[in-house]
Formats: C-alpha cells, structure tokens, sequence
C-alpha cells in the first residue's frame, strides 16, 4: 500500500514530527534581504492541506517540536543586514574573514525557545555562535555547543545543558577543540 505524496514543490526545508499525525515544516523564504524570516506550517499525514502555524524573525535551520506547542529552533541572524553600502557595491561575500584580530562572520546561530503565545526568547547568549544542539527524548532538556564570539571567533567551546520548563543553563564543559566536548 502507497501512503499519501506530500508536495511542496521544492520549497521545503526543515522538519519536526509534531506528534504521531502531524508534521511542522519551515518553508523556504523566497525573500532576499535584511529581513528574513521563518514561516512553519503543519501538516497531517493522513491528508489535507498545510496550515500556518508560526513566523520567527530569522532563518531556521532547525526545529524540534516540544509538548504544548512549544518550539526549540536554531536560528540563523544576519549581523551585517543593517550595514549602509555607501562606498562600493558588494557582490559576493566570504562566509567568513580576517579583521586583523582574527577570524569572524557576518552571522550568528542562536537558540531560541518558543511559546504557544508566540513569544520568543533566546537561551544562549548574544555573543555566543551555536555550533551544535542535541534534545533529551523526553523534551525537559537540551544540551548545546557555543563558540564565544565578540567579533572574534575563539578557538574554544562551551558546551550547555538548558532546562526548558525554567529556562535555567548550566555550564557542562569547556574544551579548546570542539571534539573535546562530546
């Protein structure tokens, strides 16, 4: 037996199971510029069509689905999106650089938590990159990696366990290799 085709005609990007009949997808931003963002829509998988469910400013990159309607998402914030071209047109852009005190981005990966009511809020820190995010099975916890990040990428990494029904951190590790941490 064939189970029922979901299209989305090549506009689909990241994916959670919202529970045992239904799926929340981000879909693909079509829109170029400073401000991006996230629209997620949910699906059942027995049929029918996608319904809107939620718009984060940013770009996801993932989600996981929590109990209650909640979200854990990673998302993607342009640093440079508000910067004033004046004197030259840029047309591309290395994903990173060296300004004389080492090596940055134009972007960070932050961690964000969000409720039912649509409120956001972000569990890492303003000047910490997320590199890498992990979720218990049973949803109380998430663990991450960072990079502190102040306009200088470190070479070191700190790795944190976040309770999400108080939204309290707890350093766990600091490593100077990435590898080190896990």
């Amino acid at each position: 037996q064939e189970g029922p085709r979901f299209l989305a005609g090549n506009c689909t990007g990241i994916y959670a199971w919202e529970d045992d009949r239904n799926l929340l997808f981000a879909r693909k931003s079509a829109a170029e510029g400073p401000k991006k963002e996230s629209a997620f829509y949910r699906i059942a998988v027995d049929g029918g069509e996608a319904r809107p469910a939620f718009c984060v400013p940013g770009e996801a990159e993932e989600v996981y689905a929590l109990p209650q309607g909640r979200a854990l998402l990673l998302l993607r914030t342009d640093l440079l999106a508000d910067r004033q071209e004046e004197e030259c047109r840029v047309i591309d852009e290395l994903p990173f650089w060296y300004n004389g005190e080492g090596w940055t981005g134009g972007f960070r990966r932050m961690l964000c938590l969000r409720e039912p009511d649509g409120t956001l809020t972000r569990l890492s820190a303003p000047e910490e990159e997320v590199t890498c995010l992990a979720l218990r099975t049973d949803c109380s916890k998430a663990c991450f990696a960072a990079q502190p990040n102040n306009g200088v990428r470190q070479d070191k990494h700190a790795v944190w366990e976040v309770d999400l029904a108080t939204g309290k951190k707890s350093l766990l590790s600091i490593a100077c290799r990435f590898a080190d941490c896990i």
